[in-house]
């Protein structure tokens, strides 16, 4: 996959710019009930504000496996580095970061909420270092849904 978009913030006009995404990835099927995968991506944003001027390198492994009883599971662990290409004279170290974390989404498949929609529940975790010690920090979301199947 690649992607490009031309950023126009109607806010602040130093965050006009580029946005340029791609991911390769491959994927096989495991025992007829399950998936296992790998992905390379890549992320350039291209605007004149120091802290929204990066480059994003990552990689993620991924799965799915249907437990049965109507469960899927969706793990997903990644790691990733983010490097800004002109960061503030002001700053007193490096604010490049390491980010790493883990996913995990189950899935109820064989429920249906008003004949089209099924539930989940997603836990998620993030760790960001940065060479900056107030730039770091940890990111946990929590969410319950619903996803339309049909």
């Amino acid at each position: 996959m690649l992607s490009y978009n031309r950023l126009d913030n109607r806010q602040r006009d130093d965050e006009d710019g580029d946005l340029w995404i791609g991911e390769l990835g491959y994927r096989r099927a495991v025992g007829g009930t399950g998936v296992v995968g790998v992905s390379v991506y890549a992320e350039d944003k291209d605007v004149p504000y120091e802290l929204e001027d990066y480059s994003r390198l990552g990689l993620a492994v991924f799965g799915q496996a249907d437990i049965g009883f109507g469960v899927t599971l969706r793990p997903r662990v990644f790691v990733e580095q983010r490097r800004f290409d002109r960061p503030s004279p002001l700053f007193t170290d490096d604010p490049d970061e390491l980010g790493y974390g883990a996913s995990l989404r189950v899935e109820k498949t064989d429920w249906f909420v008003a004949r089209a929609f099924t539930p989940f529940a997603s836990l998620s975790y993030r760790r960001v270092n940065s060479g900056i010690e107030a730039f770091s920090y940890d990111e946990v979301d929590l969410a319950l849904g619903l996803e339309r199947r049909f």
